[in-house]
Parts: structure tokens; C-alpha cells; sequence
């Protein structure tokens, strides 16, 4: 009972605690003693701590004072910054959320904390909650993406009471990056999202049609006697895994079954500079990619990096030319990286050894003769090598350069150049890049050199936000470290300039919130002066008041494609709604003119692709995610029907049995269908039984196979003609050490 009175009043202390300064500079009162993380605020440290209660809207309408009542309290000691955050409701039945796995918290109500530690504009720690604490984090660069891939260690909880949700953490300073000085200033922000009310309300006042984010945040001031002794990370990790197959009489048999010690360690090297070392890492996609439509597409295609290792200092390796792909790194055993600050410099180096491309699976890719490759390339790895330097420059501007090579037997990629972000002031800003490269192709003696350039102007502001984007890519300029998306035409080289005009319209009543009218046009061209593609594309995209979502778009483009000309029109709906927190559906589609990518026989068809998405959550620790994923082509060339179809439909179960412990199962189909006669299919069930305490700290045992589809085959869980071919188990240990110096 008496932590009940001496919550409320804080509550009331912080309800008339309007006397607040209204500057966007909070002094960060520190604590004698810390906190026990349970959500209940009943340490007496809390009457003591930073208060924030002048809170502005920022969606729909900006910066007027907000509505929902939002209460931040902050302090910290030498070791901790502790955080407690009270989002009170009219009707607290409306508060969305659930138990769910990290970083999974984004149809829930939440609210985010902002982090720039170095206090120059650069990056923000994200740090997002949602009402049961449930954590998601990540990098904010500016000007450039948020990347909720990264973990980052800390304590969290969040309980929903009679008035609302508290959530209270604590995060430990060995977890971030700042500088090694006596006394500190750093950026700092809040947004708190309501999903009911489709509602965000931010702490400062900021502004979307700024082309600056971090910028905009407030100030902790006066952060002193931090402990700046880093800590050492020892992950050690085990997994064994067994593989069965279709023997030549087809039974399924042991095919392999290995077990896999690796070792990673992070050390810090200061207060504001990591080093990471990795040694035989499992570095098997637990959470697998999804399928996607690989069939009549000229272009490769994209799938975000995952792998923890690779993640760390993610956003220092960031260019507007994705020069850094680690993707690319397929197999490594080994690998170095030495990421963070040193001054005003961010520094990241990047080393690590692939096996990857000496495999079979590799060489047969390529147009070489197999059984040569293997011979001169078979027993030989990869190594790669990335070096990457940025400078501070100016106010809120950055100059970097850039230095990538591959190794690969005789062959390899070498690439490097410089860019920079260059702010004009808050609505403007320019980024440039100029890379070279030197290139020796796999299996010949061929010596190639080239460069690329990249300029990307944007301007915005409430009345109207342009960009404006040229690319040059020459044609022997290639970048095995990177990502390049048009592939398929830049042995002609590649010059592109686009430009894309929209407007945001806002209300804050009425059943309309939100219209935005959108103008893109590009053209690509080859160093021959021939256009190799024109595009113009006008869209529409409302949202209302029971948040739903509606986009219309029209598309008109020429393409170029095995020497001959088409020209295509193509339109496209989308629409989306959350109304409900049990149930977000989703439905796109798309239909109209489509090239059939033969190079002997192209030609001009029809195609029309669509996906639905259902997302239910019939309880707070139960979801279903339901995707059903469909492109057909019709076309008839020379009297044959050319006609296609790929369906992918894709069942998710996630049930979270405890704050920690997960069940996750997957059934997908891959079904291809040609018209002339061939089809095949195939049917992938994986189960996962997940226990994730704390980043680094994992216990993982699955079941995956592979059922292809089998004309009279009847047997195995009641699905007809599906035999399996391969199916796999597997299980990982892994426990983060952390002994602090």
C-alpha cells in the first residue's frame, strides 16, 4: 500500500510540474543509488530525477501541445542511465499491447528514445518500448535509415496500470559509444506513438519537413564521472546440426552431422571504440529469408544482413552507393572489426576470410568451365577487406572515404573513393560519391579499371519536397563487396538521373489526415547515348482517422531490353488498415504491361502480381502472420504460349510462451507453373523453439525440411504427392561473458 501512495505521488508531482523550463536543454540529475527495474517508480531517487512533461504533437499536426499526457523522468550514476517513462490514457482499455520477441513491437503502442551520445548529429541510439517493456533498438544515421537490426544490452520493464503504462529501464554506459570526456552534453529525444488514435507526440518540439532529425533533439547537460572502463564480451558458442537426403534408393539417409565450436569476443578499446574478432562462427540464418518472386525478373535480388557480427558499427560502412553489402560475405571463418570513434574521425576496418566462394555452389555459376575453376580456384578462400574512414565537417556535415578489396586466388576487386554529406541548412541537403575501381575476372587474365558517381540533392519543407538523384556507373566498373541493382545492363554502362515531387496535406480533424501526391520520373541511359529505360509514375496515398491507408499509382515506362524497345503501362493499388488490434490485413496489387526476359525471344505480355498479408493476434502472445504471394504472365509469341505463374503462400505461427521463450513455426509453398507444360513445387516446414534472455544469449533447437512435389507419392502428414527430400535438425548454444575492467 505504501508503494501505491508514494507512486501516485510522483504522478501528481510530475502532473504540476508545469514549471518546467520550455528550452529544449534539461540538466541530468545524477543518482546516489539505483533502481530496481520493475515498473513500480518507488526508489526515492525518482523524486530527484530530470522531469519532461511539455510534450507536442508530431502526427498528424506538429507542434502543438500534446493531448496524451506523457511523463519522462531521467538520471544516471557512474555505471547507469536510468529511464522511466509514464504515458497515461482517457481510456487505458485502448492501451495495444503484448509479449512478443524483440523487435517485434511496432503494431503495439511504444515509445522511443533518441540517443546522440557524441553530441554532433551524426547517429542516434534508438532505444523502443513498448507497454510491457518489451525492447527494440537500433541506429538512427541522419539523413540516411533506421536500422533496427543491432542489439544492444540493458533492462527493461513495463506493466499497464489503472491510468496507463510505465515503463522503467535501465541502461548501462558499457553498452553505448561516447566521448572520453570529464563533462558531456547529449542529444536527446522522445516519441511516444498511440496506435488507436494514430497519434505520435514527440519531446522537443520538432518538425517533419526538416531534412534533419537528430539535429533537432534536445540536451542532457552536465554528464560527468562516467566509469569509461570498457568492458570484454566472451561469446563462445556450440551447434551441432544433422542433414538427411534422398540416398539412390530412395531412403532417406544420414547425409551429414557435424557439430561447430566458434568464439567471438568484443573488446573496448576506449570509451568510444570497439574492436570484434570472430572465429569459426555459426553464422546459419536461424530466422530464414522469405521467399521471394524469382521468376521473369532481370534484376538481382536484395536481402538485408542479419548476422550479428555484421551488424555492429553498421551505420559508419553506410554510402549513398551501397559500396558495403556484407551479404556478400557468404561463409566466412574467420573475421576482424575495429569500429567507432577516434576524435572526430569514425573509423571501421572490416577483414574476414569466405569460404563460400571455392565451393561448387559458387563456381558452377559462373561462365567458365566448372571443372577448370575447381581446379585453380577449388581449395582457395576469399578474403575481403573493408577500410572506412568519415570526418565531421562544418555544421551537421560529413566527408568520408572508402577502400574495399577482394582477394580471390589470381582474381580480384578493388574499390575506393570518397563521399560526403554536405548540409546547406535545415530543408537542404546534398550527397556525392566517386568510386574507382580495378578489377582481375575469375578464370582469366582480364584487367579492368573504371569509376562511379552518385549526386543526391534534397529540399523540404511544409509547401513542397523534391529530390533530385544522378548515378553513373561505367562499364567495367564492378563492386563484389557491394550491391549494385541493375546488373544486367552495365556492361553498357549505366547514366541515370531521376526526380520525385511530393506534398504532404495534414489535418487534425475531419475524417481525411493525411493525402500526399507523389511525381517520379527517371531515365537510363547507356555510354552508347541509347535509352535504356524512362519511367513516370504519379501516385496518391491517403490515411484517415480509423487508420486506414490507401495508395493508387499509375505507371508509365519505356524499356530496352536484347536490343529491342518496349513500352508498358501498369497500375498499382495498395491498402492497409489497423483499426482493429487483433487483425492488419493488407492488400496489394499490381497489373499491366510486362517484357517477357528472353533474350532470344522477348516480348510485350501482361502480368499481374498481388499480395495479401493478414496479421492476427487473437491474444497478447499469440500471432498468425498470413502472406499469399502471386505473379502470373500471359503471352503468346510466334504461336507458343509463353505463360507463367509463381505462388507463394506463407503461414507463420508465433506463440511467446514467456518473456524469453518463443515457439515459432513456418509452413511456406514455392509453386511454379509454365504453360507449356512444366511446373514444379515445393513445401518447406521449419519449427523453432527459441530461448533469447539477452543479446548473445541463445538457445536455438529447429527442424527444417524440403518436400518437393511427387506425382503419386501420398505418405507423410497427410499431404498429397509431397515427398521429402532433405530435412535438417539443428541446435545452437551460445552465453554472452561480460567481465568488466
Amino acid at each position: 500500500m505504501a508503494h501505491k501512495y508514494f507512486f501516485i505521488s510522483i504522478v501528481l508531482s510530475l502532473l504540476a510540474f508545469n514549471i518546467l523550463l520550455a528550452d529544449d536543454n534539461k540538466k541530468l540529475h545524477s543518482f546516489e543509488n539505483g533502481i530496481k527495474v520493475d515498473g513500480y517508480l518507488n526508489e526515492a531517487v525518482w523524486k530527484k530525477a530530470t522531469r519532461i512533461t511539455n510534450f507536442y504533437t508530431f502526427q498528424p499536426i506538429e507542434g502543438k501541445p500534446a493531448g496524451e499526457r506523457t511523463a519522462l523522468l531521467l538520471g544516471y550514476d557512474t555505471n547507469n542511465l536510468y529511464v522511466a517513462i509514464i504515458c497515461f490514457y482517457d481510456d487505458p482499455k485502448k492501451i495495444r499491447a503484448s509479449i512478443t520477441k524483440r523487435d517485434n513491437i511496432f503494431d503495439d503502442d511504444f515509445v522511443i528514445l533518441y540517443l546522440d551520445t557524441f553530441d554532433d548529429a551524426k547517429n542516434a541510439y534508438q532505444l523502443a518500448f513498448n507497454p510491457y517493456g518489451i525492447q527494440a533498438d537500433g541506429i538512427y544515421t541522419e539523413h540516411g535509415t533506421e536500422d533496427f537490426n543491432p542489439d544492444f544490452i540493458y533492462e527493461s520493464y513495463g506493466r499497464i496500470f489503472q491510468k496507463g503504462y510505465i515503463v522503467e529501464a535501465r541502461i548501462p554506459f558499457s553498452s553505448l559509444n561516447f566521448p572520453n570526456k570529464n563533462v558531456m552534453n547529449w542529444r536527446f529525444g522522445c516519441l511516444r506513438r498511440t496506435q488507436y488514435l494514430n497519434h505520435d507526440v514527440v519531446w522537443p518540439k520538432m518538425t517533419r519537413f526538416s531534412t534533419e532529425w537528430v539535429s533537432q533533439l534536445g540536451r542532457l547537460s552536465d554528464i560527468r564521472s562516467i566509469r569509461i572502463n570498457r568492458p570484454i564480451d566472451f561469446l563462445p558458442e556450440f551447434s551441432y546440426s544433422r542433414s538427411d537426403a534422398l540416398d539412390p534408393n530412395n531412403h532417406l539417409s544420414n547425409n551429414l552431422s557435424q557439430g561447430n565450436f566458434g568464439a567471438g569476443i568484443k573488446y573496448g578499446i576506449t570509451s568510444s571504440l570497439n574492436a570484434d574478432l570472430t572465429y569459426n562462427p555459426d553464422f546459419s540464418q536461424v530466422e530464414a529469408d522469405p521467399n521471394k518472386i524469382d521468376v521473369n525478373i532481370r534484376s538481382p535480388l536484395y536481402f538485408k544482413e542479419k548476422r550479428p557480427f555484421f551488424l555492429e558499427g553498421t551505420e559508419i560502412f553506410q554510402t549513398p552507393i551501397e559500396a558495403v553489402y556484407t551479404r556478400q560475405i557468404v561463409d566466412p571463418i574467420a573475421g576482424i572489426k575495429l569500429s567507432g570513434r577516434i576524435g572526430d574521425y569514425s573509423v571501421g576496418l572490416l577483414s574476414a576470410v569466405d569460404e563460400y566462394r571455392k565451393s561448387n555452389a559458387f563456381l558452377s555459376t559462373l561462365p567458365v568451365n566448372t571443372d577448370t575453376l575447381t581446379k585453380y580456384y577449388g581449395n582457395k578462400n576469399a578474403y575481403n577487406n573493408i577500410l572506412r574512414f568519415k570526418h565531421n565537417i562544418f555544421d551537421n556535415s560529413v566527408i568520408g572515404a572508402l577502400i574495399t578489396d577482394r582477394e580471390f586466388g589470381d582474381s580480384y576487386n578493388r574499390v575506393y573513393g570518397m563521399d560526403g554529406r554536405f548540409s546547406i541548412d535545415k530543408n537542404n541537403v546534398f550527397n556525392g560519391q566517386v568510386l574507382f575501381s580495378q578489377t582481375r575476372a575469375i578464370g582469366t587474365k582480364k584487367y579492368a579499371t573504371d569509376r562511379a558517381l552518385y549526386a543526391n540533392y534534397y529540399s523540404g519543407s511544409k509547401w513542397v519536397n523534391a529530390q533530385f538523384v544522378f548515378q553513373d556507373y561505367g562499364p567495367d566498373f564492378r563492386m563484389e563487396n557491394g550491391f549494385i541493382s541493375r546488373t544486367d545492363i552495365l556492361d553498357g554502362g549505366i547514366r541515370e538521373a531521376g526526380t520525385q515531387i511530393w506534398r504532404d496535406f495534414l489535418w487534425q480533424k475531419g475524417f481525411l489526415q493525411f493525402y500526399r501526391p507523389y511525381l517520379y520520373l527517371n531515365t537510363i541511359y547507356d555510354y552508347k547515348g541509347i535509352n535504356q529505360q524512362r519511367n513516370v509514375s504519379f501516385s496518391n496515398s491517403f490515411r484517415n482517422q480509423t487508420n486506414t491507408g490507401l495508395d493508387l499509382s499509375f505507371y508509365y515506362s519505356t524499356e530496352r531490353f536484347s536490343g529491342k524497345e518496349f513500352s508498358k503501362k501498369n497500375y498499382a493499388v495498395s491498402i492497409w488498415n489497423h483499426t482493429l488490434e487483433w487483425l492488419n490485413p493488407r492488400i496489394y496489387y499490381f497489373s499491366g504491361d510486362a517484357i517477357y526476359y528472353s533474350y532470344a525471344n522477348p516480348f510485350l505480355g501482361h502480368s499481374d502480381f498481388y499480395s495479401i498479408k493478414l496479421n492476427l493476434k487473437p491474444t497478447s502472445v499469440f500471432r498468425l502472420y498470413f502472406s499469399y504471394k502471386v505473379y502470373r504472365f500471359k503471352g503468346f509469341s510466334g504461336g507458343y504460349d509463353y505463360g507463367l505463374q509463381q505462388i507463394i503462400p506463407r503461414l507463420r505461427v508465433d506463440w511467446q510462451i514467456g518473456r524469453y521463450l518463443s515457439l515459432r513455426m513456418i509452413d511456406e509453398m514455392v509453386f511454379v507453373k509454365y504453360n507449356a507444360g512444366s511446373q514444379r513445387s515445393s513445401l518447406t516446414p521449419d519449427i523453432l523453439l527459441s530461448y533469447t534472455p539477452s543479446p548473445g544469449t541463445v538457445l536455438y533447437m529447429g527442424y527444417r525440411d524440403l518436400r518437393k512435389q511427387t506425382d503419386g507419392y501420398k505418405q507423410g502428414w497427410g499431404l498429397k504427392d509431397y515427398r521429402i527430400n532433405q530435412r535438417g535438425f539443428f541446435f545452437k548454444l551460445s552465453y554472452l561473458f561480460r567481465v568488466n575492467r
